[in-house]
């Protein structure tokens, strides 16, 4: 079996720079990722839907956010982590543009849900994560993590004054649009977290795994069984809240300040 490393960054490279393009990027998209229910209301009368409609876009969107983070898993270990977060950051950027030019359900649910929940895949702060977890070296190791998650934490309270204020100065179409920009700057930020893989001597004489059988030795885990467990009714009642819970206390009048 043949593990998989990244080469260290080069000397030339400050740590600190490294440090703080994966902070910032944990910044953003984990803050936007949680601010999307402030669009709830906004999308819904705009087009005259439901809100169902909005809820099932936000909904595939954390599906095919789980679903595209193993795959983008095995392109960092192929490419590195900054060419997966540079194109996770780009579909990450469109999907939001394009939301604010849905006219259909199936355009906001492939724009919204699809395309953005795909780039979450690749431009996350678990992509990030692993990318500091095999550059930085180990003695900073634990710190940066922690900073770089603190830092995702962060995003949301940056994010929910500053997406409800741009939709009450310009209203939710150019608020997209705008957060789409902030968003496209994940590809430059990226490039702070160049890393080339490389191979490292074999471990054991055993074949590597294929697929099917990684798969199903980590479901017949325990300890993963119920990590996976803990992070399933995590994201649910986050995704939840974030996105029902704005357009509820609009409901009650409940000031947009509150509301965030």
């Amino acid at each position: 079996m043949r593990l998989i490393s990244l080469a260290p960054p080069s000397p030339a490279r400050s740590l600190g720079l490294l440090i703080l393009c994966a902070c910032v990027i944990s910044l953003v998209t984990f803050g936007l990722r949680s601010i999307f229910g402030l669009f709830t209301d906004s999308v819904s009368a705009a087009h005259g839907w439901s809100r169902e409609v909005f809820a099932l876009a936000i909904a595939l969107q954390n599906l095919f956010w789980g679903i595209g983070q193993p795959f983008a898993g095995a392109l960092v270990d192929r490419f590195g982590p900054a060419r997966v977060l540079a194109a996770g950051g780009v579909l990450y950027a469109l999907g939001v543009a394009a939301m604010a030019f849905s006219t259909t359900p199936l355009e906001l649910h492939l724009s919204a849900g699809v395309l953005v929940g795909l780039g979450m895949g690749g431009a996350s702060y678990i992509t990030v994560l692993g990318a500091l977890g095999r550059l930085v070296p180990e003695p900073r190791r634990s710190w940066a993590l922690g900073v770089a998650t603190a830092a995702g934490s962060l995003g949301q309270f940056v994010f929910a004054p500053l997406g409800q204020g741009f939709i009450d100065a310009y209203g939710w179409q150019q608020a997209a649009l705008i957060l789409a920009g902030i968003t496209g700057l994940v590809p430059l930020l990226a490039l702070g977290l160049r890393g080339r893989p490389s191979l490292t001597a074999a471990l054991t004489r055993e074949p590597p795994l294929q697929l099917g059988e990684t798969l199903w030795a980590a479901l017949a885990h325990r300890s993963y069984g119920l990590l996976l467990f803990g992070f399933c009714v995590c994201g649910f009642q986050l995704a939840f809240i974030t996105v029902h819970l704005p357009p509820y206390l609009n409901d009650l009048d409940v000031a947009p300040t509150a509301a965030r």
